[in-house]
């Protein structure tokens, strides 16, 4: 599934009209019903007391504009609190605003001796912060309309608050248009609601398209923003819902559709992201024939573990055996050789490898050896002295299998002098799978800059390196070296606990080895080992172990396959 950066969203826009000569006042129709109808018929909104909308002057306000509307019609009790100078309206908030003025002066007829209004627009324009229309004084409060203008009125966030009605806010106030930061009368506004938040009964807040304050294309957040416990968002998802900290912000996303097919309108885009999703994921999980036996089911090289860290390629081990990989060898030192057989899955095989220098002839030998696996992993509990540094450099340059590179692998990688590019000597097809220490390593970034734009960044360095980059963290991404990247949707905080990595190399191999390409090896094997974890975090929020997920796999594998036959 496409997800949305705020340029495609314009882009969307800006073609719906000049190729569908379709007005972008048919699109915020469609838009402010949606939200309508999500307040009208979620359970856990209540409607009797009121719905109160926090509106900008651009078009986010007027979706929220056309929802108030909606609500008036169905006699539902609506306050609209505007934040903004008259002067700045877009022309689409100003139409639905004056829209919203005549049907209020149809259904609410002003006595214009008794009004406290004073603004030039009859019924509507009212001064900041003051004025409440009532029907009749048997009839209770259904229209109430304030213009909060910077330039004219500082409020004070507890004015705001004590005029708010009800316990449902609807924030149409920034909407994916956010640049810079918020402040001003921008951040009274968001300031005033997470107030209300902390001080009122509130039930829930709606955020129209995104909440105000997230930042559309990295999920970051200014310093004020809205916690949404819905989100209403059209056409398609955006970037910013499905990354951290803004997920977090967004409580629960609906996705309405605007009667466009706005995807169709984009070019299909190496920069464009995608999320993972399980119908995705269970195209490409591989189909096992009736006839299939080991020999076709791919055998798995594991060039992993050391003295005192055989457990890592046990981890890898098992995943790789519990996603059907037909035979899994590892690859270990002569002196951990008679261990890990001990340990080990009896399923597993165990033969000496060593990563010391080699004559030429040896070197091919090698090269041979290990060119003839389905698929090599290495480095889960490889160690870091130089040794295995120069000895995992030197055979990357002989491997022509697809090949994950993991932990003590990213390391000796992470020698490189500065500059060197990947590409230069690995033609393997090539996946890399760091958390963000071992990327900060491999890119020379700060862990806080990762972090910040993890998605910019893990598409930029798959890009330089011509690799396929598998960014773990919350949420994982992986990016494509033309620039397309997704983001996975599973996984839960239960999986801080090492050996996860392990575990998710062992998934990747094994499917690399079972022939599944290797972009969608990535992404099958990263949705599926969260989707493991999540099955069972549903009874053990932590606690439960890597090899618990490894256990898990072939029943996710199966509920997937149910679902989505």
């Amino acid at each position: 599934m496409r997800l949305f950066t705020a340029e495609e969203a314009r882009v969307v826009d800006h073609k719906t009209e000049e190729e569908y000569e379709l007005p972008l006042g048919y699109l915020m129709e469609n838009a402010g019903r949606a939200v309508a109808d999500l307040v009208r018929h979620k359970e856990d909104i209540r409607l009797q007391c009121g719905i109160t909308f926090f509106c900008g002057v651009g078009n986010n306000g007027g979706d929220a504009l056309v929802a108030a509307r909606h609500l008036l019609e169905a006699s539902i009790p609506v306050q609209v609190i505007v934040f903004g100078n008259k002067s700045n309206m877009t022309p689409l908030f100003k139409q639905q605003y004056k829209i919203l003025q005549h049907l209020r002066n149809q259904l609410l007829p002003v006595d214009e001796e008794t009004s406290t209004s004073t603004g030039k627009e009859k019924g509507l324009s009212v001064d900041p912060i003051t004025n409440t229309i009532q029907m009749s004084e048997e009839e209770s409060v259904l229209l109430s309309f304030f213009w909060i203008d910077g330039q004219d009125y500082a409020p004070h966030t507890e004015d705001i608050i004590d005029k708010i009605l009800g316990y449902t806010l609807v924030d149409g106030l920034i909407g994916t248009g956010l640049h810079g930061s918020v402040h001003g009368l921008m951040g009274q506004a968001i300031q005033a609601l997470n107030d209300w938040r902390n001080s009122k009964e509130i039930h829930r807040i709606v955020a129209i398209d995104v909440p105000s304050g997230l930042y559309t294309n990295t999920g970051r957040v200014s310093d004020l923003a809205v916690q949404a416990d819905y989100t209403v968002t059209f056409g398609n998802e955006k970037v910013g819902m499905h990354l951290y900290p803004g997920k977090t912000y967004c409580g629960q996303v609906c996705c309405y559709p605007l009667g466009i097919p706005g995807e169709k309108l984009l070019d299909k885009e190496a920069n464009q992201t995608d999320l993972v999703t399980a119908s995705m994921v269970a195209s490409y999980l591989p189909k096992r024939l009736p006839t299939a036996h080991k020999g076709t089911n791919g055998h798995v090289g594991l060039i992993a573990g050391s003295k005192g860290m055989l457990g890592a390629a046990r981890m890898a081990l098992q995943a790789a055996l519990r996603i059907g990989a037909g035979k899994v060898t590892s690859l270990v030192s002569a002196d951990c050789i008679e261990n890990l057989q001990m340990s080990a899955l009896p399923e597993a095989m165990a033969h000496v490898f060593s990563l010391a220098p080699l004559s030429d002839l040896d070197k091919k030998a090698r090269a041979d050896y290990l060119n003839s696996f389905s698929a090599l992993a290495i480095g889960p509990g490889l160690g870091r002295d130089r040794a295995v540094i120069d000895g995992v450099l030197a055979i990357l340059s002989e491997i022509r299998v697809p090949l994950v590179l993991d932990a003590d692998g990213l390391y000796a990688l992470g020698q490189l002098k500065k500059g060197q590019l990947l590409s230069e000597f690995c033609s393997a097809p090539l996946i890399l799978t760091p958390h963000p220490g071992e990327f900060s390593r491999l890119s020379g970034l700060t862990i806080a800059e990762i972090e910040s734009d993890r998605l910019g960044f893990a598409r930029r360095f798959a890009k330089e390196h011509a690799c396929l980059l598998v960014l773990k963290g919350a949420p994982t991404v992986i990016a494509e070296p033309n620039g397309q990247a997704y983001i996975n949707s599973t996984g839960n905080a239960g999986m801080g606990t090492g050996g996860m990595g392990d575990t998710l190399t062992g998934i990747l191999v094994a499917l690399l080895a079972q022939g599944v390409a290797p972009v969608k090896a990535a992404l099958a094997g990263v949705y599926l080992h969260g989707y493991s974890a999540d099955r069972l975090a549903q009874d053990r929020p932590i606690g439960y172990l890597p090899s618990d997920v490894a256990q898990e796999v072939p029943k996710a594998w199966k509920d997937l396959l149910d679902k989505n036959v």
